[in-house]
């Protein structure tokens, strides 16, 4: 099976999962990280907000919310979400080094 068809297998069950249990903010930000590796930009930014509304302390939609907004060229907003997610949880490699990347 390619990884595209695994990719747009995993969208459908994450979907799936969504209308099962709406609440669950993990749900939302796997199913963004496949959108952004297919570079549906805008949907992953969507699925990672919804992360984050349902869970305001989770690093990691904000880390990838920020890699979302930086390759859509919103770099300001994106090194926003970078210091959100470091705020979280200090010891954070990936979103220090996305930020050191951003500020350059």
């Amino acid at each position: 099976m390619s990884t595209d068809r695994k990719n747009e297998e995993a969208i459908s069950h994450y979907k799936m999962a969504i209308g099962i249990n709406p609440d669950h903010a993990d749900t939302y930000n796997n199913l963004g990280v496949i959108l952004f590796a297919k570079q549906k930009n805008e949907e992953a930014i969507y699925h990672y907000k919804v992360a984050i509304k349902l869970n305001p302390d989770f690093a990691k939609a904000y880390n990838n919310l920020g890699n979302a907004l930086s390759v859509e060229g919103k770099i300001e907003e994106a090194i926003s979400h970078y210091k959100t997610a470091i705020g979280l949880k200090p010891d954070y490699a990936e979103a220090q080094k996305n930020l050191e990347t951003a500020l350059r």
